[in-house]
């Protein structure tokens, strides 16, 4: 199971907070919320700041200090060092949520171009 849905389902347990609830709060589907839960679909790297939001922590929390491998970055592109890629996501987790959410829609973007 991905960390951020352990952590999503443990703040959720402390919270107690069902799906339906946390689907009104992210404005979701109960089903992509379920989808998610399940591990049947990755919450979305822009969604992830949503969830963390109506959760009250931050995509830290949720992605556990390991945010490379919770935004797809598993390898380096050619021509891009290890210690580029490390100094691009140390600039990322220095972002707010809110900025963190429009930076992982422009990969989004980028990525699907």
């Amino acid at each position: 199971m991905d960390t951020a849905v352990k952590n999503t389902l443990a703040l959720m347990a402390r919270k107690r907070l069902d799906q339906a609830e946390l689907a009104r709060l992210t404005g979701e589907s109960p089903q992509n919320i379920y989808n998610w839960l399940k591990g049947r679909k990755r919450i979305p790297g822009d969604k992830i700041f949503i969830v963390a939001k109506a959760l009250g922590v931050t995509a830290d929390d949720l992605w556990g200090g390991r945010e490379k491998q919770h935004i797809g970055v598993n390898e380096s592109p050619a021509g891009y060092s290890k210690t580029q890629e490390s100094t691009l996501l140390a600039d990322i987790k220095k972002l707010d949520d809110e900025s963190r959410l429009h930076v992982a829609a422009i990969i989004r973007l980028l990525a699907n171009r």
